[in-house]
């Protein structure tokens, strides 16, 4: 088939990766490129420097609806979208009708929006899945061509949950297209009533509350890794825990119990042993590591 692909970051691009070595894409189409990291340094996003690779033409359109001489120039079979980041208008889906073609990292209705995968291992669930649909002019709405259903693993993050479901769903977004070509595929309507919503993270997502049970504090931090990532507050700044575990051990919530050798925090129930770590204006390290030069004792409180 001739597809156009609609992407930007590099969980999308493993799906262009995948579809370049069966079909022929005439063009990627990606978010601008935008400044990132401290410098602010213009970095390509992982479509864009997947298309180059491939030699695959790259269009970057600041709003999607100037897309329509393009779409109309290319003809292409079908137009696959994943995580785009910018909404398709109507008339920009009428010229390709039937044939824009979704693939959302969630068991939909389940988990409507821009971070599916974070939210849902925020949440604590242990399954997850992929969708392809159809997009229409609503938020993750349209009708469901086929799923596939993934675990999430119990000390899994966000960004290793990414990877996996991935590589999974470009070959589930494959199999949409095989089956399409055949004309085998059925789409069926999702149940809005039981629809729930995943939207995009904030910093304040971030923020830990130690009232909070162990577990939900864990799957916080499992959750929002890369970004915000989990953190509380100290009197040295704010500190961002990046890998924990429960241990069975209880105080007042947010109350340091043990900064010897190991970092233990009452929460709710139980408490949390921070196993890795990142201090403002800091690298990642081990708790032990910081706790060498941190400023803190038994009996301080995370704020």
């Amino acid at each position: 088939m001739k597809l156009v692909f609609m992407g930007t970051p590099e969980f999308a691009a493993v799906s262009l990766r995948r579809l370049a070595e069966f079909h022929t894409v005439s063009s990627a189409v990606c978010m601008p490129d935008r400044p990132a990291g401290r410098g602010k340094k213009v970095f390509p996003s992982a479509v864009k420097s997947t298309a180059e690779q491939l030699s695959i033409p790259v269009l970057q359109p600041v709003d999607a609806g100037s897309l329509e001489g393009d779409v109309k120039r290319l003809n292409p079979d079908a137009v696959c979208v994943v995580a785009y980041g910018n909404i398709l208008p109507p008339r920009i889906l009428a010229l390709v009708p039937g044939r824009f073609i979704n693939l959302h990292a969630s068991l939909l209705p389940a988990y409507r929006g821009a971070a599916p995968i974070h939210r849902a291992v925020m949440a604590g669930d242990t399954r997850t899945g992929l969708t392809t649909m159809l997009i229409d002019d609503k938020l993750d709405s349209g009708d469901i061509l086929l799923t596939r259903e993934m675990e999430i693993g119990d000390e899994e993050n966000s960004v290793e949950l990414s990877h996996r479901m991935a590589a999974e769903g470009a070959d589930l977004l494959l199999a949409t297209l095989e089956m399409m070509e055949k004309g085998s595929i059925t789409p069926r309507p999702q149940d809005h009533l039981s629809a729930t919503y995943a939207p995009m993270l904030t910093k304040e997502d971030g923020r830990i509350d130690w009232t909070k049970s162990a577990s939900e504090i864990i799957n916080l931090v499992r959750g929002t890794v890369p970004w915000p990532g989990a953190f509380t507050r100290t009197d040295g700044g704010t500190l961002k825990i990046l890998r924990a575990r429960s241990v069975p051990e209880s105080g007042e919530p947010g109350e340091i119990l043990d900064c010897s050798k190991s970092l233990i925090v009452a929460s709710g129930d139980n408490a949390v042993e921070a196993l890795e770590v990142q201090a403002e204006g800091r690298n990642r390290m081990a708790a032990a590591d910081f706790l060498a030069g941190a400023r803190i004792k038994s009996g301080d409180r995370f704020r």
